[in-house]
């Protein structure tokens, strides 16, 4: 094959991984789009839970939630039961360490560490993440499609897999339970303000 033939089919598969979402060719093709936004997401999300080192759920669900995620995190136990709620925070530690495990083992950084969300703005970044985890045209809240957005839907696919061998495989559905109930009890109290 000629050297033009192969740099036409290189410059092909870089292209559809551009589209189709392989974080890793598309950077090296030096393609920005929606891989790199929902990684920036992601940057802020972990920023807004004390930090990749720190990360803590219930430290996020504040950043997102604001002075009523005490109210929000109540609804939630009596809805779904305290042990649900702690499976959930335990799980979702869990996951976004294991998301930052993932990207660094496929040398996938995050942006540069974003600052924390200004409290002022706790509307934008809580409206990012219900968008991240949003398909389009129904406007619903989905955890896996968040993950997808941030991570991918392979790296989701993992994350899943290895939160059910740690946890057991209820953790998952009890999770993305609480993490759904949670965003759109957000996003409904936002639009209505």
């Amino acid at each position: 094959m000629g050297r033009d033939r192969r740099s036409a089919r290189l410059a092909a598969v870089l292209a559809c991984a551009a589209v189709f979402g392989s974080p890793m060719i598309a950077a090296a093709a030096g393609v920005a789009g929606p891989r790199a936004q929902g990684l920036a997401t992601l940057a802020s999300l972990v920023t807004a839970g004390g930090g990749a080192t720190r990360f803590k759920t219930l430290v996020f669900l504040t950043a997102v939630d604001g002075p009523a995620v005490n109210a929000d995190v109540a609804t939630l136990t009596k809805q779904l039961g305290a042990p649900a709620v702690k499976q959930f925070v335990v799980s979702f530690d869990f996951a976004i360490a294991d998301a930052l495990r993932l990207l660094a083992l496929r040398r996938v950084s995050l942006p540069a560490p974003a600052p924390a969300p200004d409290p002022a703005r706790v509307r934008e970044f809580a409206a990012a993440l219900y968008a991240a985890g949003s398909n389009g045209w129904q406007n619903i809240f989905r955890a896996g499609s968040m993950f997808d957005t941030l991570v991918s839907r392979p790296l989701r696919v993992q994350i899943e897999r290895d939160t059910a061998v740690k946890f057991g495989a209820r953790a998952n559905a009890v999770s993305a339970l609480a993490l759904e109930r949670f965003m759109r009890t957000v996003e409904s109290r936002y639009a209505s303000e």
